[in-house]
């Protein structure tokens, strides 16, 4: 899958209701019109997100193109038609998609996505088959409803700019749900696990989905 994550932090003077649909209604009337789109989500921060502190993020879109150079022409904001995407704050991250625990994602679902960093003393070449292969089937014994990592490009992983290195994504039928998960021994044998390849903390973002183009690669809800 050839996908692009738009992490959007809102333009000062908007709330985040207001944010959230202006910025929902851009992407209906102009997601068509971004060359080689064949997919688009947007995913929106939990009300509850704001109650204790201002989250790094106030949602992130994901977009799937046919094409790598499709989506790698896409990778500024200036690159997209959606005003919202435009005027806020944004980081791009050009990715490949690895879907290590597949399944249907009910509407509703609560959807997270984690913002990871590597550790510098590892390679992204290392960093990226070490996620894949040794900590990817750590995670895939917890309870999700789908699991999957996006890696950054190579050409993105070069770029100093870039703040994060990945970003898994995963879904719960509820929050009581994924509180439940977070108890149990594969929970906390995959945590462990992570000293081994990343540098924490990873913001952590907990959202409800809207699509508005759909693909055979995105996720059904």
């Amino acid at each position: 899958m050839h996908k692009l994550i738009r992490l959007l932090k809102r333009p000062g003077g908007l709330d985040p209701t207001t944010f959230a649909a202006k910025w929902l209604a851009d992407a209906q009337a102009h997601a068509q019109e971004i060359p080689g789109l064949v997919g688009y989500v947007q995913n929106h921060c939990l009300p509850g997100a704001y109650r204790k502190m201002e989250p790094i993020f106030d949602g992130y879109s994901e977009e799937y193109y046919a094409t790598p150079e499709e989506r790698d022409a896409r990778g500024t904001p200036a690159g997209s038609p959606i005003a919202m995407e435009c005027k806020a704050r944004c980081v791009t991250l050009p990715v490949t998609v690895a879907v290590l625990q597949p399944g249907d994602v009910p509407e509703g679902a609560i959807k997270s996505i984690e913002l990871i960093r590597r550790r510098p003393d590892v390679s992204q070449a290392d960093f990226d088959l070490y996620w894949l292969e040794r900590h990817g089937p750590l995670a895939r014994a917890i309870p999700f409803l789908r699991y999957e990592q996006n890696h950054l490009t190579p050409a993105a992983a070069a770029a100093p700019a870039i703040p994060f290195h990945g970003a898994a994504i995963t879904w719960f039928e509820t929050t009581d749900d994924m509180r439940s998960a977070a108890r149990i021994e594969a929970y906390r044998r995959t945590r462990a696990d992570e000293i081994n390849f990343l540098e924490g903390p990873s913001p952590l973002l907990l959202a409800t989905s809207r699509v508005v183009l759909r693909s055979d690669h995105t996720p059904g809800f």
